[in-house]
């Protein structure tokens, strides 16, 4: 019965608030004290057969998924030492469980109206507690800890488009508490699936699941738009499949159709939406504002597609609404875009957009002139270098990667410091393996030479770095020491720059088993001037 207990014991809480939400709970009390915790859920009973055997969920596969719960919440919380057990149902009748037996009887002369589960350990409360602030934030019915209500309606920010995918049945504890932002669209579907997405705004993409209550974060399933519109997603779910322990969400087949679901049907309210956009008068110029992002991504996808007709209607009725100065330069920008495309000619457009620019509004234009002109067109690719160039300065590598990625393969001869300053931008925003490709063969005609300019050395550095997490230790080390012996050269053996390089060849030298070199790197950094 040990190997089913959680790693982190205190995580059982966890597991009987999901049970007690998947049980049909209306509201729910925790409190949590050094030698007890105990919660209070009204609107529910436990079966008489689940009280007798709790721990039945852990080898029978046809258990529900909160009588899972019930079971490895029970089986934790026995792991503390001496630990006693009392649930007690509504409907009159108790179990009590320790690690010597398990009782089922009547629960005689006290108030029915709440099921009531008490467990005596010696923990530390403050532990549980922040466990299920943590993971119960969103729980769409009212979990109370230390008297304090802690889950919370989901308030979009002001700048968010929101579209919301309801099922047409929903039973209590299911949904989501949503305040709807300027803009909502909302679906009604026959699928237990409730979905609440946020369209732009000052967002990173994110996922987070609710299954029984308790909040899970994955990465995005999907993308909106290619990647380029910022979306966060938050799915109350309890048709999902969880790992033995209950503490991970299983990317299985019947994820990937509940995910494949909700990407059909955000598309299909984004379509709706756009509809409404190419009629005058549906939005005012405040909603037209929260739309404004998805209007300018649904233009560009329409032109890639060749669509622009489409796009063009789209992008006149951006020009009709009062924007501002720089907004209507860009909208107008676009829009000569539009028309040189579909006269098949090339035109120069004059000082739009300027080379003085904010990076949001350079990075909106090279958009424009990526979607419509393409990567081939001469002014897109000196429109990609300026804006991949200043994004990289200002450390926005999405963008980076974005711009110099078709730069360089319009142009995969020029100078190799941009390969270099593409190869780090993979490496910041995860796609390691490609960095590695990239930041290799910038360096790769400079590795004999004895002086090599400071690009090169910051390239060496990122090679290694990606390399180590690719698990090249060998391949890290040799690049690290290349770089050492260079910088070693220009500052001089004791300059204290030298003190991080040292101590990460120290730690990759350990990796390979080489604990004289490790300690050579170690003695030599200790050395360092102060």
């Amino acid at each position: 019965m040990r190997d089913c207990q959680l790693a982190e014991t205190h995580h059982y809480v966890l597991c009987l608030v999901s049970f007690l939400v998947g049980m049909g709970a209306r509201s729910i009390w925790l409190d949590s004290q050094k030698d007890q915790l105990e919660l209070r859920a009204e609107g529910l009973t436990v079966p008489e057969n689940v009280l007798a055997n709790p721990l039945e969920g852990l080898f029978s596969s046809q258990r529900s998924p909160a009588l899972r719960e019930l079971a490895i919440g029970i089986n934790s919380a026995l792991g503390y030492a001496g630990a006693r057990i009392h649930l007690r149902s509504s409907d009159g009748f108790q179990g009590e469980y320790d690690n010597n037996a398990f009782i089922c009887q009547p629960w005689p002369g006290e108030d029915k109206r709440e099921t009531i589960c008490t467990i005596k350990r010696r923990a530390d409360p403050n532990l549980e507690r922040e466990a299920v602030r943590e993971h119960f934030a969103c729980c769409p019915i009212a979990v109370h800890v230390q008297g304090q209500k802690i889950s919370a309606t989901l308030q979009a920010h002001a700048d968010c488009l929101v579209v919301q995918i309801c099922p047409a049945e929903s039973g209590p504890g299911r949904h989501l508490q949503v305040a709807a932002a300027v803009v909502m669209e909302t679906l009604t579907r026959p699928a237990p699936v409730y979905a609440c997405i946020w369209v732009g705004g000052p967002v990173e993409p994110v996922c987070r699941w609710i299954f029984l209550g308790r909040t899970y974060q994955k990465s995005m399933p999907w993308q909106a738009l290619r990647g380029e519109l910022p979306i966060q997603m938050w799915v109350a779910c309890d048709h999902l499949d969880k790992d033995l322990s209950l503490g991970r969400l299983i990317e299985n087949e019947r994820y990937a159709k509940v995910c494949e679901f909700l990407r059909q049907s955000f598309l299909q309210a984004i379509d709706g939406l756009l509809e409404q956009v190419l009629q005058p008068g549906q939005f005012s110029q405040a909603q037209m504002t929260v739309l404004r992002p998805l209007v300018i991504y649904a233009i560009e996808a329409s032109a890639r597609a060749s669509a622009f007709a489409l796009a063009m209607e789209l992008q006149k009725r951006l020009v009709a609404v009062g924007w501002t100065p720089s907004q209507t330069s860009l909208d107008h920008y676009r829009l000569d875009l539009l028309r040189d495309s579909t006269r098949n000619v090339d035109l120069d457009l004059g000082s739009r957009p300027e080379p003085d620019q904010s990076l949001e509004e350079l990075w909106e234009a090279t958009r424009a002139s990526l979607a419509i002109r393409g990567a081939q067109n001469h002014k897109t690719t000196q429109i990609l270098y300026r804006c991949g160039e200043m994004a990289y300065e200002a450390g926005r590598y999405e963008i980076a990667t974005t711009c110099l990625g078709p730069y360089l393969t319009v142009n995969p001869a020029r100078s190799p410091a941009i390969r270099a300053q593409f190869g780090h931008s993979l490496l910041e925003v995860g796609r390691v393996h490609e960095a590695r490709l990239h930041l290799e063969k910038s360096v790769a005609s400079l590795r004999t030479d004895p002086d090599i300019p400071e690009w090169a050395m910051k390239a060496l550095e990122h090679l290694a770095t990606a390399d180590a997490q690719l698990g090249n230790t060998k391949e890290a080390a040799r690049a690290l020491a290349d770089l050492l012996r260079r910088r070693q050269a220009l500052w001089g053996s004791r300059s204290r720059q030298l003190g991080l390089m040292l101590r990460r060849l120290a730690a990759l030298c350990r990796k390979l088993d080489d604990p004289k070199t490790a300690d050579h790197y170690e003695s030599w950094s200790n050395q360092l001037d102060e």
